[in-house]
């Protein structure tokens, strides 16, 4: 059952640093910063940073699970636009279509759609890069990009922001015959970016967008033809996957593999890609190995590779597996000592957090439940 529904996520995904003080606000600390699957947030150590319904951004504390907005004025009511608050004075409030936000390097950054109040299509493929202080204040606007429709996958990291963006349609509206794709690379303090070339396929699609250094890796899926029907062994033959290298520093990109599959995650130096047979691509050699253990690839971990079938399991490229604890779960964030987890709790679902040395290590692991999603 996860197999299916982790393979129908990735369908219609083709279709379509902080710590708790006692007011509960995030303060810096060095941590790495994870962008979740959808980029409406992101995960650290400390805790969640996501933009809510009513565009609010707010912190979910690890520690407390308590909720806070990213404003720190007095006797704010943090409400999103409506008819009776058409001027929205909440600290944390976020026109239009927000992406990515976090706090990296002791700043908050955020890219979101300008509301330009312009009826023509053009302005939807706007999107700025903005940094302000942790309670939202003094915003700045680093960088904007263009024909940038959607944002698909975004990290941060070496002091620079990543992104994976597409076009579906034209300024006037009109529908494009086949998706356009680009990677962006921003530099925090100066604002420079750097582009790919536009890739134009069916279904197109950036994912799994990692900085190392200088280069940025990145998966760009396709398909073949337009879907044409909802079966999975259909649109299984006509997806393709290239895992790609761009050097911003030599403004160079390379395709380092091409797969008739699709590309599960890329981290630790590593690409997980799902084709007849699982296997591994070392980022640096180009070396490529197959996983022959009749699992399916999942998450690339400092500790060994997620894999699944009815439950979870860690292996290493030698055909060692261990069974771990959770088989219900999905995986929203894999931080540097924590895993965010989605899990059903009646009719709801609730985002949650365990230790990750304990998972990953076998044991049977506490979730302790931060919100509603």
């Amino acid at each position: 059952m996860k197999k299916v529904l982790l393979f129908l996520i990735a369908v219609c995904a083709m279709m379509t640093s902080c710590k708790k003080t006692d007011s509960g606000q995030a303060e810096t600390v060095n941590e790495s910063v994870y962008v979740g699957f959808d980029c409406t947030g992101s995960y650290t150590d400390s805790g969640e940073l996501y933009i809510n319904d009513s565009s609010i951004l707010t912190f979910v504390d690890r520690r407390s699970g308590i909720s806070t907005p990213l404003c720190s004025k007095p006797d704010c009511k943090h409400e999103g636009i409506s008819s009776t608050n058409p001027k929205p004075e909440c600290s944390a409030y976020v026109e239009g279509s927000c992406y990515a936000p976090a706090i990296y390097g002791g700043k908050l950054y955020f890219m979101y759609t300008p509301d330009t109040k312009d009826s023509s299509y053009e302005g939807f493929g706007v999107k700025i890069l903005c940094r302000a202080d942790k309670d939202g204040t003094n915003r700045q606007e680093i960088a904007r990009l263009d024909n940038a429709q959607t944002i698909s996958s975004a990290a941060y990291g070496d002091g620079m922001f990543a992104c994976g963006v597409y076009k579906d349609f034209d300024d006037k509206g009109e529908s494009l015959e086949k998706r356009e794709c680009y990677a962006a690379v921003i530099d925090l303090e100066s604002g420079r970016i750097y582009k790919t070339p536009v890739y134009s396929g069916y279904s197109g699609i950036i994912r799994n967008i990692t900085i190392d250094n200088t280069k940025v890796y990145f998966s760009y899926t396709y398909t073949t033809e337009q879907i044409s029907k909802n079966d999975e062994e259909y649109i299984k033959s006509i997806i393709m996957t290239e895992i790609i290298c761009f050097d911003r520093s030599e403004g160079t990109y390379k395709v380092l593999y091409t797969a008739h599959g699709d590309c599960a995650d890329i981290g630790y130096g590593y690409a997980l890609i799902n084709e007849d047979k699982p296997c591994t691509i070392e980022l640096s050699t180009g070396r490529i190995t197959t996983l022959d253990n009749g699992l399916t690839a999942y998450k690339v971990t400092d500790k060994g590779i997620l894999m699944y079938d009815d439950s979870f399991y860690l292996c290493d490229t030698n055909g060692g597996q261990k069974p771990l604890e959770g088989d219900t779960l999905s995986i929203a964030a894999i931080t540097d000592s924590y895993i965010y987890v989605l899990k059903s709790e009646g009719k709801n679902t609730v985002l949650g957090v365990m230790d990750k040395g304990d998972f990953l290590s076998g044991k049977k692991t506490e979730i302790k439940k931060l919100r509603e999603v």
